[in-house]
């Protein structure tokens, strides 16, 4: 019986709620209005920020890969941090707290030798232990061994997926044919598959192909137009690795005094946090404006149900004099 009574009073409350918005029409809509517009923008700049800030990037262990930056007077300079060869060479050749180190760059185009119809290609250097570093998979071919890597190695590239199948139509052959770039023919020994994501590395238009970086150990280079990398040993803590850096400053400051000023040195620092770190404040400023902005709603929405509680004061009052318990007034509220 008690389960009955309680399904007659639901419907009987079901129903007195349907006239009450039959009544109050603005009402419902406004309070409706007001939360879907804070909700809407939250749920809308919360996408973003998880997108940007909170996401792991999309390589085997980000937080264990560090990027090789500038410092002035101990301080990080900049968000994309460029150094030069001496620097990277200097930094591999007197650290031992990273299990893979590789150096990169970005934004250069060749030109994909054709008589008829030239086309420029974009390409990226990159040194041999980078594609395992950032776990980049070759979907056909192999990766740069360390010997295509060296001064003067073998001519050779690793194709993009996209630049593959437009290229070459997806051609299963593709493996030890020849690419033409600025009239130097260069064999293809791979290509990587397609869900190898970089946009989070480079500013610059994706590449098409990928050349080895063959640097000279006795550069003398001091242009910093290099990305550095590198994934911390297993045990190794940041704070090691970044005291490590820190020393391999003097090795450079020794051989290049020019290069490297007393007030400059280098440092390393997490991955993620370099490449959000301009776009870090403002986001996070975004998402306390329009958290603050759901906060006015909700407050809005609770001056108008007091305003309308305080008006159906006498009409309760009357319902509670002529029986009706709190609980059922409280469901009808």
């Amino acid at each position: 019986m008690g389960g009955l009574r309680w399904l007659a009073d639901a419907r009987q409350d079901l129903r007195y709620l349907v006239r009450t918005v039959r009544r109050s029409p603005g009402f419902v809509c406004a309070v409706v209005l007001t939360l879907a517009l804070g909700i809407g923008a939250n749920t809308a700049v919360f996408s973003v920020v998880n997108a940007v800030l909170l996401r792991p990037l999309p390589y085997p262990s980000p937080d264990r890969i560090v990027l090789l930056a500038n410092t002035i007077h101990g301080r990080l300079v900049g968000s994309a941090p460029g150094v030069s060869a001496p620097k990277f060479i200097a930094w591999r050749q007197s650290t031992a707290a990273f299990a893979e180190m590789a150096a990169y760059s970005f934004g250069r185009t060749l030109d994909l030798t054709n008589p008829d119809d030239p086309q420029p290609v974009a390409i990226s250097r990159a040194s041999a232990d980078f594609f395992h570093l950032f776990g980049a998979r070759m979907a056909r071919g192999r990766a740069f061994s360390a010997a295509d890597d060296q001064p003067g190695g073998a001519r050779v590239v690793v194709l993009s997926d996209r630049f593959w199948r437009r290229k070459f139509a997806g051609s299963t052959q593709v493996i030890g044919e020849t690419l033409v770039l600025d009239g130097d023919p260069y064999a293809i020994v791979g290509v990587l598959e397609p869900g190898f994501d970089i946009e989070t590395l480079t500013p610059a238009q994706r590449p098409d192909v990928w050349l080895p970086l063959q640097l000279n150990s006795a550069s003398a280079d001091d242009l910093n137009f290099l990305f550095a990398a590198a994934r911390l040993r297993d045990g190794v803590s940041f704070e090691v690795a970044q005291a490590e850096t820190v020393r391999s400053a003097d090795v450079v400051r020794r051989a290049y005094p020019a290069a490297m000023p007393a007030d400059r040195g280098l440092a390393i620092d997490h991955l993620q946090a370099v490449f959000v770190r301009d776009v870090r404040p403002s986001l996070l400023l975004l998402w306390s404006v329009v958290a603050l902005v759901l906060f006015i709603a909700c407050a809005n929405i609770v001056n108008l149900l007091l305003v309308r509680a305080s008006v159906r004061q006498r009409e309760i009052a009357i319902r509670l004099a002529t029986g009706a318990s709190r609980s059922r007034i409280v469901r009808q509220l």
